[in-house]
């Protein structure tokens, strides 16, 4: 990723209008506007380049964490990200939502107007 090295990075999320990584050594001395050379491969798919550009830079703790834009994607590029987020998104485990410890009282309740 960048002009004059390569990096092969995994993204820690996708979506159709970029993804976002990881960096250890956070690029750098790198200029961090330019635009950037992509390869990506998608699954098992074959690997495609393309252009980014980085829109974000954030620091949770030791890592560095860049979100980047995707730049003229073709439109079956555009098409195998957005199957490609799909498909992840159908294979996350659903999230029950969660609402708090129970109440004292809550399990007799339940028993009481159950047993009916």
């Amino acid at each position: 990723m960048g002009r004059g090295f390569l990096d092969v990075l995994h993204a820690r999320d996708i979506s159709a209008g970029g993804l976002g990584i990881r960096v250890p050594h956070g690029f750098a001395g790198c200029d961090l506007y330019s635009e950037v050379e992509l390869i990506i491969t998608l699954g098992r798919g074959r690997p495609f380049k393309t252009m980014g550009s980085i829109r974000h830079h954030g620091r949770p703790g030791a890592e560095h964490i860049f979100g980047v834009e995707f730049l003229g994607l073709s439109p079956e590029q555009q098409q195998a990200v957005e199957d490609y987020v799909t498909a992840c998104s159908r294979q996350r485990p659903k999230v029950r939502e969660f609402r708090g410890p129970p109440r004292h009282g809550d399990a007799a309740r339940r028993s009481s107007t159950t047993s009916d």
